[in-house]
C-alpha cells in the first residue's frame, strides 16, 4: 500500500461512502501556467479514499526544469536536491490513482497535467474514469458560484489555503457528501457520466464572440473569481471554437 503523510488533507473529515464503494482519488495539482504541453506540475496531492476510509496519500513540492505561477500559489522554487520530481513519485502516484475513480475540481486540466507528465516519462498513462466535481457542482447547485471556495463557503466548510494542493484535496473531501446528498446518484457510472455532461452556450454570446473578433473590437467581461470580488476586464477575441 502506498504511504501516508501527515497533512491538511488527512485531518479533513472522511466524506461518505460513494456508491457501490469503489476508492475514490482525490486529486489537485499546482501547475507553472495552464498548458500541459510545456508547464509543470509543482505541487501534487493525492487521497485515496475508501468506504470513507483514507487508504494512501501523497503530498510533495516538486523540482521541475522550468518553474512559475507563484503568484497564483504562492509556492517558491525548491533549491534542495532531494526534493522529488515527478519521476521519482510516478510509481507512487500510478499506485494511487490505480482502479480508482479519479475525483477532481476542473477535472479535464488535473488528468491533462499527469497524463503529460507521465507521457515525459513514456509510460502510457489513462484515466478512464473521472468525476468532475465542478461540473457536479453545476447540476447540483445551479444558482451559486461554482469555484471550490465559493461552494465550501456556502456550506461553512473551512477551506484555509486556496491554490495549495493539500489544502484544495482537503476543501474537495468536505464538497464530496454534500454533492452525493445533492445528487443521489444510483452508480458510479452516473456521476461519471453526468460530470462529463457540457455547458451550452447562449447563440448571442458566440455571435458577439464572432463579431468581435472579425472586427477585432475589444471585449469587456466581468471575471468572478472563487475567492476575490468582481473584476472587469478587457480583451480581444482572436478565433471562436463552437465545436
Amino acid at each position: 500500500m502506498c504511504s501516508d503523510s501527515e497533512t491538511p488533507g488527512s485531518r479533513c473529515r472522511a466524506p461518505g461512502p460513494s456508491p457501490e464503494g469503489t476508492p475514490l482519488a482525490f486529486v489537485d495539482l499546482e501547475t507553472t501556467g495552464l498548458d500541459p504541453s510545456s508547464d509543470r506540475v509543482v505541487e501534487i496531492c493525492v487521497e485515496r479514499v475508501h468506504r470513507g476510509v483514507m487508504v494512501g496519500q501523497i503530498c510533495a513540492v516538486l523540482r521541475s526544469d522550468r518553474w512559475g505561477g507563484t503568484a497564483i500559489h504562492g509556492i517558491q522554487e525548491p533549491q534542495s536536491p532531494q526534493a522529488p520530481t515527478f519521476a521519482t513519485i510516478a510509481d507512487r502516484v500510478e499506485c494511487l490513482l490505480g482502479d480508482a475513480i479519479l475525483v477532481a475540481h476542473g477535472a479535464a486540466q488535473d488528468t491533462a497535467f499527469l497524463q503529460r507528465e507521465f507521457e515525459r516519462l513514456d509510460r502510457p498513462f489513462q484515466c478512464p474514469l473521472v468525476v468532475d466535481t465542478l461540473a457536479l457542482a453545476r447540476q447540483a447547485f445551479p444558482d451559486e458560484r461554482h469555484g471550490l471556495h465559493a461552494l465550501c463557503d456556502a456550506r461553512g466548510e473551512p477551506y484555509d489555503r486556496p491554490h495549495r494542493a493539500a489544502h484544495d484535496v482537503a476543501a474537495l473531501r468536505a464538497l464530496w457528501p454534500h454533492l452525493i446528498t445533492a445528487l443521489a446518484p444510483i452508480s458510479n457510472q452516473e456521476l461519471v457520466q453526468r460530470s462529463r455532461s457540457r455547458r451550452v452556450v447562449e447563440p448571442a454570446m458566440v455571435e458577439m464572440a464572432c463579431r468581435a473578433a472579425a472586427h477585432q473590437t475589444p471585449v469587456r467581461v466581468q471575471y468572478r473569481s472563487s475567492c476575490r470580488g468582481p473584476e472587469w476586464l478587457d480583451f480581444y477575441v482572436t478565433s471562436v471554437i463552437t465545436n
